[in-house]
């Protein structure tokens, strides 16, 4: 008897990526998600939470900031974390999280 493969699963599956990325520009973090992924076309608020050394700040993001698909940080420490947090339904979220060291 030959093992049964289904790719139904897999395939039906969506891909909740965001695309989280960072570059530093100059003085500054260029801070990107991917505009066309389904969490983010879909979602209606989001959230970006940031970690920079020992400062910390939480910044609320509509649906237009999160279209736009970016935001420009300066950053203070040589370590920054970023955490982007979408809420593409009622109780759902899709979340990622990227890092930055110099």
């Amino acid at each position: 008897m030959e093992p049964h493969h289904s790719k139904a699963a897999s395939a039906a599956a969506p891909d909740f990526g965001l695309g989280l990325s960072i570059v530093k520009t100059e003085d500054n973090l260029s801070v990107t998600w991917d505009r066309q992924a389904i969490a983010v076309r879909t979602a209606q608020r989001g959230q970006l939470e940031i970690e920079d050394g020992k400062y910390s700040k939480s910044v609320e993001l509509d649906a237009a900031q999160l279209q736009n698909g970016n935001i420009i940080y300066r950053n203070t420490s040589k370590t920054v974390r970023f955490r982007l947090s979408v809420y593409p339904k009622a109780k759902v979220s899709v979340t990622e999280t990227a890092e930055w060291k110099q």
